[in-house]
């Protein structure tokens, strides 16, 4: 560094004292770059012109295997797997000044080989000539190994959408296609080269162009993050496929939209489907249609049956039984005892019939009434009609067990059809007992009904008959011994029926019987 000259020094002394200085000045330059270089984890090295190694820093000696002594005055090119091509690009630095991140490999002595990115400048002196230069080599292992990875992952990607069950495709915000999968390829019957840059509304149909216009509108502006929406596609074969997409915007991280990426599914086969449910359905009703106007000729029919049973049968019945007891008033004394048997045998045929017809009729008019299905409080019922049981016969020895609260859903006027013919049938088949019992009860059940019974101590009936019981007209026991037409459990099944029930029973000879039958809770409780 210059300094004043000291009185009394010579020219001389002068000039050598500041040659020192300049020497000592130089000295700490080049301690301090060589520290700096030598801080550095990538290595470095200067260059002569001549393309000989100058200087080299501590990773230098270690990326190579070879100490600071080995490496100086060696050859740049030496060092790397291809010499040429180092060599070459040393020359361009002294050629270009510059050269940025040209790959390269770098040898160990003991034969590994690293990537490295080479970068090199010259460097000049005051008057612009050039001295030498500066090479930075830079670990490109990281580099390498994550572009491999990322070609891997691209592949592996690509494998996955390709094989996806769904179409994929990707779009430009302008609405281009710039990719597509497999699948989105075979939907629209197009090669990947044949869609790209192409206008995806190009193969979507007319009609669905608008509105899938107006989405994409409202994802670029922001107004929807995605969308789903069903549309046609057309097929390079001129056919036409249903699909479900889903679209999504893709932005950079500015936020401004990049692209749009899209999921699209096919739904031909589910449209068809609901095609063909809706013809079914509206076979299905008209079959309905069809079969309620049966039913309605039907019940007409019966209608008509139920009026010439109720009116034509009972004149002839009416005129039998009368002659029947105008023979046993005004000829009893011609007749001799067979004769005025025959007679009081006719009679009771007829009332017998009579009784008959209106069974039928009953068992028709259950069978055809409307139901008003409202709460009804069986046990009340069933008090009601035991105590008028008991009046009906006062010299029975029998007592009833009722059992309180049963409330349930049903026709006030048809459930109580049921309860009159169980308790009067349980009645009948107790009246030769000493003690009748008869017990109004519930029984357990597990599909949310109610599950009622009604139990005596009666005759019973042999349980391999049972399928008998609710058939009209079938009998298990003798007319003499215990007289009915056999249609009272007939009208008892069809009522339970028509209330979505079931009914069954259980019994054995002499041993008493129990009718069980189900119907839906109340909803509000008890009636008032």
């Amino acid at each position: 560094m210059r300094g004043r000259r000291d009185p009394g020094e010579s020219d001389t002394g002068h000039v050598v004292r500041e040659l020192q200085d300049a020497r000592r000045q130089i000295g700490l330059l080049t301690a301090h770059i060589r520290s700096m270089l030598d801080a550095s984890v990538h290595p470095v090295a200067t260059i002569g012109t001549d393309g000989k190694v100058t200087d080299v820093n501590i990773a230098a000696e270690q990326a190579t295997g070879h100490g600071r002594d080995d490496l100086i005055g060696s050859d740049f090119g030496r060092w790397f797997a291809d010499r040429d091509l180092a060599e070459a690009d040393c020359a361009m630095v002294f050629a270009a000044g510059l050269v940025r991140n040209r790959p390269h490999e770098l040898r160990h002595v003991d034969g590994r080989v690293t990537p490295v990115l080479f970068n090199g400048s010259v460097y000049r002196d005051a008057a612009g000539s050039v001295l030498g230069a500066f090479a930075a080599l830079r670990d490109a292992t990281m580099v390498k190994e994550a572009a491999a990875a990322l070609r891997d992952s691209e592949q592996r990607l690509r494998v996955i959408l390709d094989n996806a069950p769904v179409g994929i495709d990707e779009l430009t915000t302008g609405g281009d296609l710039v990719s597509a999968n497999h699948y989105f390829c075979q939907l629209v019957g197009y090669g990947l080269d044949e869609l790209v840059s192409r206008p995806i509304s190009d193969v979507i149909h007319p009609d669905d162009r608008a509105a899938d216009l107006a989405s994409t509108e409202r994802l670029i502006t922001g107004e929807l993050a995605s969308y789903t929406m069903e549309k046609r596609f057309l097929r390079k074969d001129g056919g036409m496929v249903w699909a479900e997409v889903n679209r999504a915007i893709v932005r950079d991280q500015d936020g401004r939209p990049e692209g749009i990426v899209g999921v699209v599914r096919d739904i031909t086969a589910q449209r068809q489907a609901e095609a063909d449910i809706r013809e079914l359905h509206t076979q299905l009703e008209a079959r309905v249609e069809q079969r309620t106007a049966d039913l309605e000729r039907a019940n007409k029919n019966l209608e008509a049956f139920t009026y010439s049973v109720s009116h034509d049968l009972r004149a002839p019945l009416r005129a039998m039984s009368g002659f029947a007891e105008a023979l046993l008033e005004d000829y009893s004394d011609s007749l001799d005892a067979h004769g005025r048997g025959y007679a009081d045998r006719i009679q009771l045929a007829a009332e017998r019939m009579s009784a008959l017809i209106d069974d039928l009729l009953e068992l028709s008019r259950v069978s055809r009434a409307g139901i008003s299905p409202g709460p009804v409080d069986l046990s009340e019922e069933v008090a009601r009609l035991a105590e008028g049981l008991r009046t009906r016969d006062a010299g029975r020895r029998a007592s009833f067990v009722v059992k309180a609260g049963v409330v349930v859903t049903a026709d006030r006027v048809l459930i109580r059809s049921v309860l009159q013919n169980l308790l009067e049938n349980s009645w009948k088949f107790t009246a030769q007992r000493d003690e009748a019992v008869i017990e109004f009860g519930t029984a357990p059940a597990g599909d949310g009904q109610i599950c009622c019974f009604v139990r005596d101590n009666g005759a019973g009936f042999d349980q391999a008959y049972q399928d008998k019981l609710f058939q009209p007209f079938q009998r298990l026991h003798a007319a003499a011994d215990f007289p009915g037409s056999g249609v009272g459990l007939a009208s008892v099944q069809r009522i339970i029926e028509r209330h979505g029930g079931n009914v069954w029973a259980e019994g054995a000879v002499g041993a008493g019987a129990t009718f069980y039958f189900t119907l839906a809770p109340a909803a509000n409780g008890p009636a008032e």
